[in-house]
């Protein structure tokens, strides 16, 4: 019987975190942030391309830092989620949490998808993401999953994400479509609630729900889009209206606040992914409030020295 060595692939190896790039320090960091992504988006944040992100995740599973898992065939592949590692967690001073089930892996999927899908097709435009652990303790009454600003150039908007994968009973979608209008009160302007679903007729199924409510301060300002539409078109997607008559449109038209929310650190950029690294945070008090636009005709245009935010990722 001929001997065959193991390959040095599976040897596992000890490495000082503080020493990693800042690629892979801000990818840890993304995994305690969303608890979970899959290659593709660790690519659209993180990494410029696919085949670096596949190398350098090997490289973290193989320091113990990250644990990879096979979720089920989608689209005729088999993807892999990534998590950081318990030996990860520690590593960077982080407590211990039980790794959800599969419905919940699924539903935090698909939250990272919506804000990865934007940050692909669309550059520049998502300023800010939360998941709902980093969302500030508001008495809000609601409990978003995610909450994403973004801003167009012209206009802005506060976008609360709730992600529905088919598991909620009507009563309760009911009870909180009432809460977020309550919410809506007392912000009236440039926010919104997109319901993010898991396939087109789950979102038939959503509007049928939400149907008998006809609450007046949702009117505009309760979407819904499904993640695969999303995934194929980013801001471009075609959001319906719940619980109002009005026409489709592309999501990016749902940002109709005319204040300016620029933070300096959009997701996705090098600024934000350097932030991860460091384990920074944003500073929101300038996206809480927004800023008047200023015009044409009050400031000069200016050469930028910027190169494309992908290429600066290492």
């Amino acid at each position: 019987m001929s001997y065959r060595p193991s390959s040095p692939a599976h040897v596992r190896t000890r490495v000082d975190v503080s020493l990693l790039s800042v690629s892979d320090r801000a990818c840890l960091r993304l995994l305690e942030y969303a608890r979970v992504c899959t290659a593709s988006q660790l690519t659209d944040l993180i990494y410029p391309s696919l085949r670096t992100a596949l190398r350098r995740t090997r490289k973290l599973a193989l320091a113990n830092l990250v644990t990879r898992e096979s979720l089920p065939p989608d689209r005729g592949g088999i993807p892999l989620a990534y998590r950081l590692s318990s030996s990860g967690r520690r590593r960077i001073h982080l407590n211990a949490y039980r790794s959800p089930g599969l419905i919940t892996t699924r539903h935090s999927l698909d939250g990272v998808e919506f804000v990865a899908s934007l940050v692909r097709h669309d550059p520049m435009l998502v300023q800010l993401w939360w998941p709902e652990w980093l969302i500030p303790g508001y008495d809000w009454g609601v409990n978003p999953d995610h909450l994403v600003v973004i801003d167009t150039g012209d206009a802005s908007a506060f976008i609360l994400v709730e992600v529905d994968e088919s598991t909620e009973r009507p009563p309760v979608i009911r009870d909180r479509l009432r809460a977020y209008a309550k919410l809506f009160e007392n912000h009236r302007v440039g926010w919104h609630l997109l319901w993010v679903a898991n396939s087109r007729e789950r979102l038939a199924r959503l509007r049928q729900i939400a149907g008998p409510t006809k609450d007046a301060m949702l009117s505009g300002r309760c979407w819904g889009v499904a993640i695969d539409d999303v995934s194929d078109r980013g801001a471009d997607a075609e959001v319906l209206s719940i619980g109002a008559g009005l026409e489709p449109r592309p999501l990016r038209a749902i940002a109709t606040d005319p204040k300016a929310r620029r933070s300096g650190y959009e997701v996705g950029s090098a600024a934000w992914i350097r932030l991860l690294a460091n384990g920074g945070r944003e500073d929101i008090s300038g996206l809480w409030h927004g800023l008047e636009r200023p015009t044409a005709d009050s400031v000069e245009p200016a050469v930028s020295n910027d190169v494309d935010w992908k290429s600066q990722k290492s």
